[in-house]
């Protein structure tokens, strides 16, 4: 490659032709010669000249010296500015240090981290606003505005009472909260910017998956690939069978020797709850009879409680409403665990071991157990099914199994366009820059 200062003499040699020789009508050859050699004598020092300086100039730039507005990554229809991935990983690096970690251990692939996510968002954005996704209508923006307002009132009533001290006014106790919360990245309109960028994100989701269906075929596919995955999981750990249920996942497959519960917890109030908590701290440090009897104590306060419990579910009341009013577990709230119960085995880890031990205890269906001693108070089980061991057939898994399929046909389809579209941007990053 040519220099610059090759550039510059080549130049000059090319203006030296140039010019024209304006000869005395009675200068001799000779005489042209020697003048000629003088003057290209003088231009080639100054051409010296010229090169000394320009190399003195190069010397003192810097390669890594840039503009705060100069681009660290640069695709199709846009840029991102050195200044804006600087404060992005500065802002990241903070978090790192926070939970101990030395940011500068991780520089390299924090700064690709933010360049890659930061064109992500500016091409989604690009994208949203190509699909008119971008712009939301005025009540749009005001419920987001209220939405805002909500949550930073929220976050200013939590954060205050850590910020008050003694002497300062409502004035200051709250001047002081927002300035806190400023320094952690949180403004009002810093949550506006979240909620607008989450709702235009939204959008352009829902323009991207809204013709997207699953097939019948498609949807049995599904069905054999989980099933087969759960028989694999749950045959060789049955606490892989427990976190499937604790997360809701549909069940396709169940272990040998499973049956389904329900309990009422008859829960320690908060202040007996803390009590309780630092005998049991106390007791694994030091066991002592009068710690020991203090517990009993705790457990006893509860007794009434349960022993109503229990006898009005003997008596045959529905065991779903006597969850439903007594019970400080929201378990049973929800589904399926409100229609179908907890399942369990002797090796679950659903439930503490005293828990699963008087589970499995219970020898019939609809049986309900003596009260149960649980950290968190009294446990009244009853044993609500047996479980079928094995595979659970395709017609009773579809209703559950479809928008499951459904959804993740969707986010595959957005996440494989999002790729798409930032291979299409021809993407250069920079992370030296910075």
């Amino acid at each position: 490659m040519m220099t610059v200062q090759r550039l510059v003499a080549l130049f000059l040699c090319i203006l030296l032709a140039l010019i024209p020789c304006a000869f005395a009508e009675n200068e001799t050859p000779e005489a042209q010669i020697a003048r000629l050699q003088a003057e290209l004598e003088e231009k080639n020092m100054r051409i010296v000249e010229l090169e000394a300086r320009i190399s003195a100039l190069e010397a003192q730039i810097s390669p890594g010296e840039y503009s705060p507005q100069d681009a660290a990554a640069e695709f199709h229809g846009g840029i991102i500015t050195i200044e804006d991935a600087l404060a992005e990983y500065e802002y990241r690096a903070y978090y790192y240090e926070m939970f101990g970690m030395i940011a500068s251990e991780y520089a390299a692939d924090l700064k690709d981290e933010v360049l890659r996510d930061l064109v992500e968002d500016a091409i989604l954005e690009q994208k949203a606003r190509e699909f008119g996704v971008y712009e939301l209508d005025e009540d749009t923006r005001a419920q987001l505005q209220a939405k805002a307002q909500s949550q930073m009132d929220e976050l200013v009533e939590y954060y205050r009472v850590y910020r008050e001290q003694e002497g300062m006014t409502e004035e200051e106790i709250l001047q002081d909260t927002l300035d806190y919360l400023a320094e952690e990245g949180y403004s009002l309109e810093s949550i506006l910017q979240s909620l607008t960028a989450e709702t235009w994100r939204d959008r352009l989701y829902a323009h991207v998956t809204e013709n997207t269906t699953v097939s019948q075929e498609e949807l049995q596919q599904y069905y054999q690939d989980l099933l087969t995955s759960q028989q694999m999981l749950f045959s060789s750990d049955f606490s892989e069978y427990d976190y499937a249920q604790s997360e809701g996942t549909p069940i396709l497959w169940n272990p040998e020797g499973v049956r389904a519960i329900r309990f009422v917890l008859v829960g320690f109030g908060a202040d007996i709850a803390e009590e309780h908590a630092q005998l049991l701290y106390e007791l694994e440090d030091n066991p002592n009879e009068e710690a020991l009897s203090r517990m009993e104590n705790l457990y006893a306060s509860l007794a009434p409680i349960s022993e109503e419990v229990s006898q009005r579910a003997q008596a045959g009341d529905d065991f779903l409403l006597l969850i439903d009013e007594y019970s400080a577990d929201a378990t049973f709230d929800q589904e399926p665990w409100r229609s179908h119960g907890i399942c369990v085995g002797a090796n679950s880890i659903a439930c503490e071991p005293d828990v699963i031990q008087a589970a499995m205890s219970l020898e019939n269906v609809g049986d309900i157990s003596q009260p149960v001693k649980t950290d968190d108070g009294l446990i009244i089980l009853q044993y609500l099914a047996d479980v079928a061991p094995g595979a659970v057939p395709f017609e009773e898994a579809q209703s559950q199994l479809q928008p499951i399929a459904l959804q993740e046909k969707m986010n595959r389809l957005y996440n494989d366009t999002v790729e798409q579209w930032i291979a299409d941007a021809d993407v250069h990053y920079y992370p030296e820059r910075f």
